[in-house]
């Protein structure tokens, strides 16, 4: 496994903004490298990714929502970074720019559900959610797309509304 801990990344940081000036004193990223299959059916690389996805879940219907030109299998550069004990979604575009890294496809978390599904307890926790920084709509609501690890390498997919926090066992996953 290629497996990075990053302590300390730093940034120039908007001082008008609190939440990213709050953000930044707690930022906690690793860098994986994780092969994913583009080609692969959407249905398909969630069910390889997180096999205990409900088949309620409204992460089975967006997949017309994030379309890519990606061809094949390639292997992505990801950072997975937790933005703090809680923050918004606006705090992760905010660092998205700030640190010029683009928001991981659905298909990258996926991906990295397949191929690490103990990666909560390789970091030691007890659970993580990897949250895609990309936005979905459904019904009149924004969502983001995310992949819930737990310890033992059950796996879910779903959707989470933006408006709401994200708390200190989530994390964004940020392309290179």
């Amino acid at each position: 496994m290629n497996l990075k801990l990053c302590h300390g990344w730093q940034s120039e940081w908007n001082a008008n903004n609190l939440q990213r000036r709050e953000t930044m004193n707690s930022v906690r990223v690793f860098r994986l490298q994780v092969p994913v299959n583009y080609d692969l059916e959407w249905a398909e690389a969630i069910r390889r990714g997180a096999p205990n996805t409900s088949e309620s879940s409204l992460i089975w219907t967006v997949s017309d929502q994030f379309p890519t030109d990606k061809k094949g299998t390639v292997t992505e550069s990801v950072f997975v970074t937790q933005l703090g004990p809680s923050f918004r979604h606006q705090a992760a575009l905010n660092y998205a720019v700030a640190e010029k890294k683009p928001h991981a496809h659905p298909r990258v978390i996926w991906a990295i559900g397949e191929c690490h599904p103990k990666l909560a307890r390789e970091q030691g926790k007890n659970w993580m959610f990897l949250n895609s920084g990309l936005t979905c709509a459904v019904d009149g609501y924004v969502f983001v797309p995310f992949l819930v690890v737990l310890e033992d390498g059950l796996r879910g997919a779903d959707v989470y509304v933006v408006q709401c926090v994200f708390r200190e066992l989530s994390s964004c996953v940020f392309g290179e």
